[in-house]
């Protein structure tokens, strides 16, 4: 079960502007390829848990 958060995070307003930003680029359908996410994912030795 999860519980609310104890404590309030507090965004500035250069992480409050990314956030919009990716929120617009993900409303007009602006992916990362898959190939690229891969890519990114070996590179970081990462490993689907599945």
């Amino acid at each position: 079960m999860l519980r609310p958060a104890e404590k309030e995070l507090i965004l500035d307003d250069e992480t409050r502007a990314l956030i919009r930003e990716g929120l617009d680029q993900a409303r007009r359908g602006e992916f990362v390829p898959e190939e690229e996410i891969v890519a990114l994912w070996q590179r970081l030795d990462l490993r689907d848990k599945q």
